[in-house]
């Protein structure tokens, strides 16, 4: 009888936790659109946060930027050649030198080129 309990709390332990690790491993996808902006800024004031330092509490946020567009490449684009900004779709209508406002989530930021990364990108 003790064998039949111990192995039943077995089983229960291990299938809870193939449960949690299930709901860890395919947890739902953030929705950076609904997300609420951490901040909103013009493309030299976030190279700027970033050059000095001071935007560790922009990483992995949604941020809205505006600037003009200098380069248009596949699914990406770049604002005043210091923003990358990574579509899912791109959106059309689109051209050089047209000013536009984005919302994405920033990932990072390129020391040697000086450019802010963004990426799953709107235009707003």
């Amino acid at each position: 009888m003790k064998r039949k309990n111990f192995l039943i709390i077995i089983v229960l332990i291990l299938a809870l936790a193939a449960y949690f690790g299930y709901r860890y491993l395919y947890h739902s996808h953030r929705n950076i659109q609904q997300e609420a902006p951490m901040a909103s800024m013009p493309v030299a004031d976030i190279q700027e946060l970033f050059k000095a330092g001071k935007a560790d509490s922009l990483m992995n946020k949604a941020v809205i930027v505006f600037g003009i567009v200098t380069e248009l490449e596949g699914k990406s684009l770049t604002l005043e050649g210091g923003v990358f900004c990574s579509f899912d779709e791109m959106p059309t209508g689109l051209s050089l030198q047209q000013q536009i406002t984005v919302k994405g989530r920033c990932v990072g930021y390129d020391d040697l080129f000086e450019i802010v990364k963004l990426d799953q990108c709107q235009t707003q």
